[in-house]
């Protein structure tokens, strides 16, 4: 008998805490069915059982913070507290139905694109060709860099920000400009973005993450306001990206301050907006992602898309989630702001300083080298995100979960930081350094930083 998967307990421990949605006692066969494993669904009905809970070399499903050798994985943009129930029972369906997953969806994808207007309450003159569905946002972003890109030309980014883009616009040959924010608030230099357009008129893209990814600050809309009519009033050939992943976690004392950007999609102004179901729906691993933009914008986006991009589960779950929105975003921004909450707390006991964030991830400075210390939590088997990645050395980005994880997190922590601190050319060549580094490499994460040394395989190197 293969041996039995053991984060049953600690997966119903924790999950039931979050009010409303469990009961206190989770039977095994209702878990099955919040997975969406029925007979009907992923797994046949001789899988239910004890194969289900497989060792880790001999897992169906995918790895998350309870089916991952119990990994408290907390460093990628995911939503702890998964999709709403009508998302799920789409999935259900679609898997159920015979000829459903052996053939493409509807090529026009018309009802999500209906359905995604009026959840960001576009205007009448806006229709589904304004609309371009894909994989994710990744897939959106990608496809903004092959339209608008060239070899000479260049993009424009504050700086840090999502990296996603730049790697594209740097495959695509473009000149990369990355403009640093401002200090005090962390917010995009504006004025030296402009004048970086007044330098290289042969900026093409111009790309803000509007939440930003990691610091958490937000594009203000008068400062926005008055930069978007600059561009357009003066560079007609600019296309201003917001990259939109986040609002529904902003406080809502926040939100009458945050940008409204299909106004100058409705006005044809060169602008497109990015979005994604990953966060606020929790439907990462189905890969949905959009971009609104003005008809001729649009029209020029559409035919850099992949052939059929959207499954017909990630289809059908979308649509699904939108029905159900208001349910599941504010579910999604209560946990995150518990989460946000929670780890402020224990950071100002700790003397560790942080950045409040508006979005689903919380940039905290560990006041030693950020690598080095992210490769010890891995020994703990807490995996975050170095701020390496950003050039920010002693930051660590991470991501809030359910409360059992963040308390668990805050636990690990304040045991590391009770130890004496570690240097990265000595931590990652003793024997406990290495093995984390290789559980770093197995997440996509590279430990090794740039400034010290590379590991002998680079092929996973994600800076």
């Amino acid at each position: 008998m293969v041996e039995k998967y053991n984060h049953w307990d600690n997966f119903q421990n924790q999950l039931h805490r979050q009010e409303g949605q469990v009961r206190s006692e989770l039977s095994r066969r209702s878990f099955l069915k919040r997975l969406g494993l029925t007979a009907g669904g992923t797994l046949a009905a001789s899988a239910l059982g004890e194969e289900l809970f497989l060792p880790r070399t001999a897992r169906a499903i995918t790895n998350d913070s309870f089916y991952s050798d119990g990994y408290q994985r907390m460093c990628y943009h995911e939503n702890p507290i998964g999709p709403c129930a009508p998302a799920l029972e789409a999935v259900r369906e679609v898997i159920s139905e015979t000829g459903s997953i052996n053939r493409y969806p509807d090529f026009s994808y018309e009802d999500l694109k209906n359905k995604i207007l009026k959840y960001n309450r576009a205007g009448s003159g806006l229709g589904p060709d304004h609309v371009n569905v894909g994989c994710g946002s990744w897939e959106s972003l990608n496809q903004l860099c092959d339209t608008f890109l060239a070899p000479g030309s260049a993009f424009l980014t504050e700086w840090p920000t999502y990296h996603v883009i730049i790697d594209r616009a740097r495959v695509v040959g473009a000149q990369i400009i990355k403009v640093p924010h401002t200090e005090t608030p962390h917010q995009p230099d504006l004025p030296a973005m402009k004048q970086a357009l007044a330098d290289n008129p042969n900026i093409r893209l111009i790309h803000f993450n509007t939440i930003n990814n990691p610091i958490g600050s937000f594009l203000t809309r008068s400062e926005f306001d008055d930069f978007a009519r600059h561009v357009f009033a003066n560079y007609p050939q600019a296309v201003i990206v917001a990259d939109d992943s986040d609002p529904e976690f902003m406080d809502k004392e926040e939100r009458g301050s945050y940008p409204r950007f299909l106004d100058y999609v409705e006005q044809g102004q060169n602008l497109v907006q990015v979005s994604t179901f990953s966060h606020a729906f929790a439907l990462t691993g189905l890969r949905v992602g959009y971009s609104i933009a003005p008809l001729a914008l649009a029209q020029k986006i559409s035919p850099r898309a992949i052939f059929a991009g959207l499954s017909q589960a990630g289809l059908a779950a979308a649509q699904a989630s939108l029905e159900d929105a208001k349910t599941q975003t504010k579910r999604s921004y209560e946990n995150n702001r518990d989460g946000r909450e929670y780890l402020y707390g224990e950071f100002d006991r700790l003397g560790l300083a942080y950045h409040r964030s508006q979005g689903s991830y919380v940039i905290f400075d560990v006041g030693r080298d950020g690598v080095t210390f992210f490769t010890q939590l891995l020994t703990k088997k807490v995996v975050l995100r170095p701020g390496e990645e950003w050039e920010m050395t002693n930051w660590i980005r991470i991501c809030p979960g359910l409360p059992g994880e963040n308390e668990h997190f805050i636990k690990v922590l304040e045991e590391l930081l009770g130890a004496p601190a570690a240097s990265s050319e000595n931590y990652l060549n003793t024997v406990e350094g290495k093995k984390a580094a290789e559980v770093a490499l197995s997440f996509g994460i590279n430990p090794y930083p740039r400034r010290f040394f590379r590991p002998e395989k680079s092929n996973k190197n994600n800076w």
